[in-house]
């Protein structure tokens, strides 16, 4: 079932006018990818740009390779996977599947800034080292091992290296920590799940030592950097204050667009349905349907011995606050809160969803499944449960059949905006390309103006320049 929903997104790449940006800059001469880094970073006061930069421009280029996109949606399912696992082992309950199931139904593929298909090794490798050093930690301090100098040490540099590439990581391994942090007080609080150790609290103590030291040093290389460098990109400005009701609607549409039910646009601002069931392809209409069956399978084996969770309400709250504060600082950014002022719940837009929007669903949908905790584990009579969780099971078998339906359709879009990059490798299997204008090459590739820009990129050289590369690279028949 997770390879039925991941499937639609291993089809598309570049999807975002940064990532054909990125991927220019990365044909460039090797000598030139530290100059883009150090001038991107001096330019928008960012010293995670050193790290981010090389990140963005590796993934504009593997991600043209087929192998490269599997390696990376896998990664990114591992994040949300991972997440799921992280939960469960704060709140000492065995509820990945049950999450992990959740994340899956409800997720979307879209075009422009939503990773993994744009941007798709931003988030995707530092939150992966974020949520493995703290499964790492969390299960070391729960088994009352304690953890020696070096494994700290190791604990400590990738933290605080997955922490520095971007503020989206910042905030993300900031916020887990006290994830963390109030799930250990709550537990704390409560001595059934909690034996209260001396060693244990040691453990505890050591561990909030790594992630505050990581998150210290983090915090004072960005502001010195900052300071020394200040801001001249709209991008990460936090000047959206004074725009409250633009900034709770950036709030609701970074939310909202962030799943599967948020309508979607291609570049052209043309609106993607889903057809009439009788113009889809009977495959995936049996692919939707199993899907369905699976998930609403899965839903009534997994619901089936649920434990109530003390201070539910508690790890309810702190799941949405997880979400809201994952998505606040760009909604305070006006740049992106004249995207959203243009941007349609009901018809969608380019600029409903953003980066943060894949952080927040993190949240959003945790809260969301462990809601459903709450009510099948409420004092009713066993009438009712059976009731509640065949109508939780069909619901979220409905939602993931239509998730898959959802993204298959903007895949089949995807395919048509890719096919330049097809067109421009057949292209370098020959010859004629060089005797083509800058007009006609463009035209060439892509006649259909499926693409996106930048208002100054130069199309030509950038086609020209991939051409090359490719030729180079390609096995021609």
């Amino acid at each position: 079932m997770t390879v039925c929903q991941a499937y639609p997104f291993v089809l598309g790449f570049r999807v975002s006018p940064d990532d054909i940006l990125y991927h220019w800059y990365a044909l460039h001469a090797p000598s030139d990818w530290f100059k883009t880094a150090s001038s991107f970073a001096h330019e928008q006061g960012r010293v995670g740009h050193f790290l981010s930069i090389p990140l963005m421009m590796l993934g504009a280029s593997v991600s043209g390779f087929l192998l490269m996109r599997i390696i990376i949606i896998l990664a990114y399912f591992s994040v949300l996977l991972g997440f799921a696992y992280l939960v469960s082992l704060v709140l000492r309950k065995n509820l990945t599947g049950w999450i992990f199931l959740f994340f899956i139904s409800f997720h979307p593929l879209a075009y422009s800034h939503l990773p993994p298909n744009a941007y798709p090794l931003l988030i995707t490798i530092p939150l992966f080292i974020i949520l493995a050093v703290q499964i790492w930690l969390t299960r070391i301090n729960q088994d009352t091992k304690g953890i020696s100098l070096s494994g700290a040490m190791l604990a400590y540099l990738l933290l605080t290296l997955a922490l520095l590439t971007h503020e989206y990581a910042m905030i993300f391994g900031g916020l887990l920590f006290c994830i963390g942090w109030l799930g250990g007080l709550i537990c704390e609080s409560n001595p059934h799940l909690h034996p209260g150790n001396h060693a244990k609290k040691q453990g505890q103590a050591r561990i909030e030592k790594i992630n505050l030291l990581a998150i210290f040093t983090v915090g004072v290389m960005y502001l010195a950097f900052r300071l020394s460098f200040p801001s001249s990109y709209a991008g990460n400005t936090t000047d959206g204050f004074g725009n409250p009701i633009l900034a709770l609607k950036t709030l609701l549409a970074h939310a909202y667009f962030g799943t599967s039910f948020g309508p979607v646009v291609n570049f052209q601002n043309t609106l993607i349905s889903i057809p009439s069931i009788d113009a889809i392809d009977p495959i995936h209409i049996g692919i939707s349907l199993l899907v369905s069956l699976l998930t609403c399978i899965l839903s009534w084996m997994l619901s089936q011995n649920f434990q109530r969770i003390d201070r539910l309400i508690w790890a309810i709250g702190i799941a949405i606050a997880f979400g809201i504060l994952c998505a606040l600082p760009i909604a305070l950014i006006s740049k992106y809160q004249q995207w959203v002022g243009s941007c349609s719940f009901s018809a969608g837009g380019i600029g409903c969803a953003y980066i943060d929007s894949r952080l927040s669903y993190l949240g959003y949908m945790g809260a969301l499944a462990l809601s459903s905790i709450g009510i099948l584990t409420a004092p009713f009579s066993l009438v009712k449960k059976f009731y509640l969780r065949s109508v939780i099971a069909l619901v979220l078998g409905l939602v993931g059949g239509y998730t898959y339906l959802h993204n298959w359709v903007i895949s089949e879009q995807i395919r048509q905006y890719v096919s330049p990059w097809k067109t421009a490798n057949q292209l370098a299997c020959t010859s004629s390309w060089n005797s083509l204008s800058d007009a006609q090459l463009i035209a060439r590739i892509d006649p259909s103006h499926v693409l996106l820009y930048h208002p100054d990129f130069d199309q030509a050289a950038y086609w020209r320049a991939y051409i090359l590369d490719q030729g180079h690279a390609l096995v021609c028949p």
